[in-house]
This record gives structure tokens, C-alpha cells and sequence, in this order.
């Protein structure tokens, strides 16, 4: 509900929070890819992004129509820009923390890093 743009926001802090809370799912995807991907293809878990995926259509659509997003944007593409900007802040919490000199998981940082990932994706996809 609301506009394009709030659903695209509540999109990437819900995505954040899912990997926040759930860090046993960002070791274990960093675990299959260390094997090539070949146990998320026998158990056909690709399945897992697709609500994501269909909402990010849902309102993507809703702000072409609206004439405000870029009418060759795809779903799919932000998708992985999405994970891309939210998987790295986990699977590389300890070092880029490190190098950074601060906690990333503390929920301050979190949100920062929400907002500039909202913001860029909202950049890119305004008309």
C-alpha cells in the first residue's frame, strides 16, 4: 500500500532485517557457492527470491504507469542489485567492519546503510 516508492523502501529494510536476523542463511549461501551452487539447484530453492521478485514487479510497475520509473527498468535487475548492496554488509560484516572502524550490525548503522541503498535504487530508477 502507499506509493511506489515507500514499497520500494519497505523492500530493501525488510530484506536487510530478514539477513540481520537470519545469519545462519547468509553462511549457508556463502557455503554453497563456495560448491558451485550444486545443493540450491538439487533442492530447487530458487524459489526463494521469487515473492520478492513478484512484489518488486508489483511496484515497479506501479511507478510505470505512474509515468515516475523508467519503462525499461526490470525487476530482475534491481533484484540483484539489491542483494548485491544488501548480501556484501553481511556476508562481510567482520572485515569491512574492521576496516570501516565500526559495529555495522548495530541497528544505527543498519539503517544507514537502508537509506543509501534506498536512495541509489531510487536514483536509478526515477524518470
Amino acid at each position: 500500500h502507499g506509493s511506489w516508492k515507500k514499497g520500494l523502501q519497505k523492500i530493501v529494510k525488510t530484506y536487510f532485517y530478514f539477513l540481520k536476523e537470519n545469519p545462519s542463511y547468509v553462511r549457508m549461501l556463502m557455503w554453497e557457492n563456495l560448491n558451485y551452487g550444486r545443493y540450491f539447484k538439487e533442492g530447487e530453492l530458487k524459489q526463494t527470491k521469487d515473492p520478492i521478485r513478484k512484489e518488486l514487479e508489483r511496484i515497479l510497475l506501479l511507478g510505470k504507469e505512474a509515468g515516475e520509473v523508467k519503462q525499461d527498468i526490470s525487476a530482475v535487475e534491481v533484484l540483484q542489485t539489491l542483494i548485491a548492496c544488501s548480501f556484501n554488509y553481511f556476508s562481510n560484516t567482520y572485515t569491512l567492519g574492521y576496516v570501516l572502524r565500526k559495529d555495522l550490525m548495530e541497528d544505527e548503522q543498519i539503517e544507514k546503510r537502508i537509506k543509501e541503498v534506498s536512495r541509489m535504487i531510487l536514483c536509478y530508477l526515477e524518470n
